[in-house]
């Protein structure tokens, strides 16, 4: 450029993004790309039409930068491909998102645009005012940072004692019923249920009950065949995987399998996965047309129609295998007109998180009673989430890449009615959720299964559709690496301890175990 001022003026725009992005990154470049776009077309046309443009382009670029700011990752490719198949479902989550936005940055995103048009005019002493005010706002206003004070980590201590399970068969009559909670960590269900819940069903509970990677679709495949498919995006069906699935096996003991979800199923291949391994479905589309009466949002309907829907299956004389998919705790955490649990100020995300979380909590009570009361059969509850989801633990927010325990630590518990004790195992794992619940029909010893003595547990975590994070648990101790900072931390199950390993061969070491367990689990 000519003009060595304007020169100058990008070099430091350039290194005030890449501060904020944490990271350098060609999506930073990009940004700086687009304003000079800016600054040449208005000098080569005169076209406020295609600076608007460019100041579009310019402005999705910075938003995409806070975006890497806030969850901690990189912008790639089908990341932006899935935003634009999923936009419809993510509307509301975008302007959450731009809402959200720091006011230290929304200031300074105006005062940035003011010193492009401020160049533009040639005004170079009042473009560098302007941005001089950008580093104020920048380096030291504190709210120019994402974090937040709702961190949710409850430390309950873990017993001692590890009780061995009900021992006798359960009868291949029962009644078996999955509440697959929404974006629930196994803090969040801790801190929020009842006082009495186990009082009034005594269970068996999974203190230490980890998914894989923090991500629906994800987590429901493997719930469903006990396949991680850990470096796929989205999953992918195969005839083997479907013909030995979870609910293949009730199917084939004369069970009614059904897939109830309030959230819609023509995302990330779920509809083609409650097709293929389900006898009855439902989502949020054909649940709103029998259900006229119940309230939307962009990711679901009111929790409270799943009460209604497995109302219809009461009188089915087989036994029945469903799974409740709930959607009121996905983001942006609907509350509906029904739910009376909210507390808090309605525009703070966390106290509608809250909100829908004890509405679920309302809605299973009152399945549990139905089921019991209106079917002459044993039954067996399960709840269980899909992952957890972060407020700001460790600067991560809502779901996807954090390998902590608020996205990857889940509840886990079963309520069977012949068995009135209240039971604790000590750890499990989402892939070996299938086999462990088979065994409670069918006698299975194998060290895969979390109701024995034997259990061990192993598992790869991974950051959903990136290899920022990648991570080890066995038995006791979790490994989660920071790739992108080459940073490798080592902590307890409970991270109570944590400490960094600095030295480059626990590094190697690390990925070598990671690489040899991607082989052992498909």
């Amino acid at each position: 450029m000519k003009n060595k001022k304007t020169f100058y003026f990008y070099l430091l725009l350039s290194i005030l993004l890449i501060y904020i992005s944490s990271s350098s990154s060609i999506l930073y470049y990009l940004i700086i790309f687009s304003s000079l776009l800016i600054l040449w077309f208005f000098k080569k046309s005169n076209s406020y039409f295609l600076i608007l443009i460019n100041f579009l382009i310019f402005t999705i670029l910075f938003c995409l930068a806070l975006y890497q700011k806030k969850y901690n990752i990189s912008i790639n490719y089908s990341l932006l491909i899935y935003f634009l198949e999923n936009i419809f479902f993510l509307r509301e989550n975008l302007l959450e998102f731009v809402i959200e936005i720091p006011l230290g940055f929304k200031i300074s995103y105006i005062f940035l645009s003011i010193s492009i048009i401020c160049l533009i005019k040639n005004h170079f002493k009042l473009a560098l005012a302007f941005y001089c005010l950008i580093l104020i706002l920048v380096f030291i206003a504190p709210d120019t940072n994402y974090t937040s004070a709702k961190s949710n980590r409850t430390e309950t201590q873990l017993t001692d004692s590890l009780l061995f399970p009900y021992i006798g068969k359960i009868s291949k009559q029962t009644d078996v019923m999955i509440f697959l909670l929404e974006g629930v960590s196994e803090s969040h269900f801790t801190s929020s249920v009842n006082n009495n819940f186990n009082k009034k069903y005594p269970n068996w509970k999974i203190e230490n009950f980890f998914i894989s990677m923090p991500h629906s679709s994800k987590s429901i495949y493997t719930l469903l065949t006990g396949k991680l498919q850990i470096h796929e995006s989205r999953p992918k069906i195969n005839d083997n995987d479907a013909k030995f699935s979870l609910p293949k096996h009730f199917q084939n003991w004369g069970y009614q399998t059904s897939f109830y979800t309030s959230q819609p199923l023509i995302i990330e291949n779920l509809e083609q996965i409650s097709e293929t391994f389900f006898m009855e479905r439902d989502d949020q589309i054909s649940l709103s047309k029998k259900f006229p009466s119940f309230s939307s949002f962009s990711w679901g309907i009111d929790d409270a129609v799943l009460l209604d829907r497995i109302t219809l299956d009461l009188n089915v004389n087989k036994p029945l295998f469903s799974i409740l998919y709930f959607s009121n705790t996905h983001s942006p955490y609907f509350v509906s007109d029904r739910n009376s649990f909210l507390l808090g100020d309605k525009s703070d995300s966390f106290s509608r998180f809250k909100a829908a979380l004890n509405y679920n909590f309302e809605i299973i009570e009152q399945i549990i009673n139905l089921v019991k009361k209106e079917r002459n059969r044993d039954t067996l509850f399960i709840i269980i989430s899909d992952h957890g989801e972060s407020f700001g633990e460790r600067n991560f927010h809502h779901h996807n890449y954090s390998l902590y325990d608020s996205e990857t630590k889940v509840p886990a518990i079963f309520i069977y009615n012949k068995d009135l004790k209240q039971r604790i195992f000590h750890s499990g794992a989402m892939k070996d959720f299938k086999l462990s619940l088979l065994s409670l029909f069918e006698s299975n010893n194998s060290n895969s299964n979390f109701f024995t003595l034997g259990y061990k547990l192993k598992l790869l975590l991974k950051s959903w559709n990136s290899d920022a994070y990648l991570g080890i648990i066995e038995d006791d101790k979790k490994l989660i690496f920071h790739k992108e900072n080459n940073r490798l931390f080592e902590l307890d199950l409970m991270e109570f301890n944590e400490k960094e390993l600095t030295d480059n061969k626990d590094k190697f070491k690390f990925m070598d175990q990671y690489t040899k367990l991607l082989n052992q689990f498909p």
